[in-house]
């Protein structure tokens, strides 16, 4: 899915997982534990798009 923002298009882009702190977590979703500081540091990794899979 696509979506346009201030000329700008944007896609969809699987999340095959988060870092967080440090600390590889499930799923898509950041828990309030995992965001208790007042600044965290986040990773995220993607699949690569379908093009360009070989």
């Amino acid at each position: 899915m696509e979506k346009e923002i201030d000329g700008k298009v944007y896609k969809d882009i699987p999340v095959v997982k988060m870092i967080v702190n440090g600390k590889e977590i499930q799923g898509n979703v950041i828990s309030a534990e995992d965001a208790s500081d007042e600044s965290i540091s986040l990773t995220i990794i993607t699949e690569p798009e379908e093009e360009n899979k070989k």
